[in-house]
């Protein structure tokens, strides 16, 4: 089984957030600055998740460029 990227960046990311609630993601800031771990909740244009180590981090929308994400394939 592969595996298979999915960007999400621009207007998407508001859109997508709702649906990407508790899934594996790495989150790349505009300054450059990547994060991965487990997205939470979207409260107040803030986007809240927690690292590996669960320490809760919180992080404006309007500062995301992309949210990466996998997704297993079949084939």
């Amino acid at each position: 089984m592969g595996k298979r990227l999915i960007r999400i960046n621009g207007t998407q990311i508001r859109l997508s957030l709702p649906q990407l609630t508790g899934l594996e993601a790495t989150i790349v800031l505009l300054n450059g600055s990547t994060f991965h771990g487990t997205i939470g909740t979207l409260k107040d244009d803030c986007c809240q998740f927690k690292d590996f180590r669960n320490h809760p981090h919180s992080v404006q929308i309007n500062q995301i460029a992309e949210i990466v994400t996998d997704n297993v394939s079949f084939y």
